[in-house]
């Protein structure tokens, strides 16, 4: 009976442990590819599309209204073609089409402005967006930049046709920018998110909306570098002071948009910044002073525009996760209680992915612990079987108590309860997720070595007369006490600031290696067992025997962990006010959304 009960537990204990690490393996992998689809968006890096086949089906279930990311060619224009095709007054997917044309040099020639212009008429947003590919033309294959440091027009004809490009923005008397609509229909196709992987998939496939201005673009500076430098040689004092007018209603049509605090405008912000420094020079070298004091200004107010945010307070430093942390902006108005709930939620998500590779581990050693039981002859077998009942309740009591209690106890209470934890420092940091990676190991091992040193203790205590005592005794408590002060060793690392980045290496090395005394005790037991003579098996096949039971019951309290965390990680997120989608109805979230409420305030110093 009780053979049949070990074997069935054993199953099923190998099946959880395999449907976990399954999981989290297809959660990791869907985030790692829509990581790349959105970046091939953004950067033009990532894996080739035909690598996310699994992703695009997987999409297709969960998100079948989703309006970019299902196309056999998504990411190209051929996409929006296909969805324009079908709604041809849909001005976010217009806007979404035109700018994948311009970015694919192949179809740029195709753009029918025309059309453009009759269903966007009023918008600035276009003959800004066509300013890059008629430059293009303008300088033709060569070099943009003579030796001189002069810019090159090899056609002046497109050159002024950009240049016109720009009066015509300039005259537009709006700008507006569709892109974050159509990253809110992105999420609105998903359903409400169970866990922070299927959020941030969601936030992800929102980036697959390819911003109109990349920040990094240099077309709007270099036109205007050319043109001041044109105005100069002639000595066009009123044609500079024109363009210097230009510059100031084109900025003021992106300022006063509905959307000018959205991410999609970080870029030709920070274009209209960059032009506005070539203009300044223009205005140095015809020593306009008044017109000189009034370009700083407004190029000052353009750069706390895109410039990311202040310091943060030691409240909020302790109180925002890795997701904020990583964001370039973080509104003045966030408050550490609002920021919180997200960062407990990032560590709910931590402990369920340590859960995984820890739970397998847990398994390996309960599987070997189990293979002594069962590899010895069958007269050991009876023997050992017919005197496990010298061991009492109280025993197997000291087993679990010091064995699965006392490490994770102690493991739980360094980490959580005293600041060894580094619960307040972020991911990016460059040794947090190492300590966060030793510290649960070093709980690990150490409940394992206590699991077999405590069997051997109580068999040396009831059996000792008959032989079953252990020598040196002390070696395996010395190597628990050595693995367990691995866990605050680790993270008092914090406390060594005068440590050097090699030195620190080092520290990290020997905490580690601290943790490492207990794998080879327990490597150095195994090999003990393994070779250990038929007349000398007894023993360590009655310390197995006492020691399979509670290893398993350690495997299933991880496996228990694991939707314990994942509990904890829906409720963080549900009382999440940032980053989770339904904090927002326009934006992604309602960190978004906060954002572009404080750069529009920001933006009104502009009158």
């Amino acid at each position: 009976m009780r053979r049949a009960l070990l074997s069935v537990s054993a199953v099923l204990l190998t099946g959880a442990v395999a449907a976990v690490i399954l999981h989290l393996a297809w959660q990791t992998f869907l985030l790692r590819q829509v990581t790349m689809m959105s970046s091939r968006e953004l950067y033009a890096v990532g894996d080739d599309p035909g690598k996310t086949a699994l992703v695009v089906d997987h999409l297709r279930r969960v998100a079948p209204t989703l309006p970019l990311g299902l196309h056999p060619k998504a990411g190209s224009p051929e996409e929006t073609a296909d969805i324009l095709a079908r709604d041809p007054g849909d001005l976010a997917m217009l806007q979404q089409h035109v700018t994948r044309q311009v970015d694919w040099t192949d179809h740029s020639a195709d753009i029918d402005w025309e059309n453009v212009a009759r269903l966007d008429p009023d918008n600035a947003l276009y003959p800004l967006l066509r300013i890059t590919p008629q430059l293009a033309k303008a300088h033709g294959d060569i070099n943009t930049r003579l030796y001189n440091g002069a810019i090159r027009v090899s056609s002046k004809a497109d050159f002024d046709k950009a240049l016109e490009l720009f009066s015509e923005a300039a005259a537009k008397p709006v700008y507006v920018d569709h892109a974050t609509s159509l990253q809110r229909q992105q999420m609105d196709a998903f359903p409400s998110p169970r866990s922070l992987t299927e959020e941030m998939i969601a936030l992800e496939i929102s980036e697959l909306v390819r911003p109109t201005f990349k920040s990094d673009s240099d077309a709007l500076e270099t036109l205007a570098e050319a043109h001041c430098q044109a105005l100069l040689a002639d000595g066009d004092m009123d044609g500079l002071k024109n363009f210097f007018d230009k510059w100031k209603h084109v900025t003021e049509r992106v300022i006063d948009s509905p959307q000018a605090g959205e991410f999609s405008n970080d870029g030709i912000l920070a274009q209209l910044e960059d032009m506005g420094g070539s203009i300044l020079w223009g205005l140095d070298g015809f020593v306009m002073t008044d017109e000189i004091a009034e370009a700083e200004h407004r190029i000052s107010i353009l750069s706390r525009l895109t410039s990311s945010h202040d310091p943060l307070s030691p409240e909020m430093e302790f109180s925002i996760g890795f997701r904020l942390r990583s964001t370039a902006r973080i509104p003045a108005s966030i408050t550490p209680e609002e920021t919180l709930p997200s960062k407990l939620a990032e560590f709910a998500f931590m402990h369920r992915v340590l859960l995984a590779p820890i739970s397998f581990l847990a398994l390996v050693f309960a599987g070997l612990v189990g293979l002594e039981t069962c590899r010895r002859s069958v007269a050991v077998k009876r023997l050992a079987r017919g005197l496990m009942p010298l061991l009492k309740k109280e025993d197997h009591l000291w087993i679990v108590g010091l064995g699965l209690a006392l490490p994770w106890l102690w493991w739980g209470g360094i980490t959580r309860m005293t600041p060894l934890g580094w619960t307040d420092r972020g991911m990016d940091e460059v040794w947090s997720p190492l300590i966060w990676i030793i510290q649960p190991s070093a709980g690990f091992i150490l409940s394992a070595v206590m699991l077999l040193q405590t069997a051997r203790w109580r068999w040396g205590v009831r059996g000792g007369v008959i032989g079953l005592g252990v020598s040196h005794a002390w070696i395996g408590w010395g190597v628990a006490a050595l693995t367990g002060l691995s866990i605050p060793a680790a993270g008092a690392l914090r406390y060594f600031d005068t440590l050097s980045g090699d030195e620190e290496k080092i520290y990290l090395i020997a905490t580690g290696g601290m943790a490492a005394c207990g794998i080879l005790w327990l490597l150095w037991q195994g090999i003990m067992a393994l070779f250990s003579t038929r007349l000398a098996s007894l023993r360590p096949n009655l310390v197995m025997r006492a020691t399979l039971p509670w290893a398993m019951t350690g495997v299933a309290t991880l496996l228990i962990a694991v939707p314990v965390s994942m509990a904890m990680e829906r409720h963080w997120m549900a009382k999440d006010p940032l980053f989770s989608p339904w904090t927002s109805k326009t934006h992604v979230n309602a960190l978004r959304e906060r954002q572009a409420a404080e750069i529009k305030e920001m933006a009104s110093e502009w009158e």
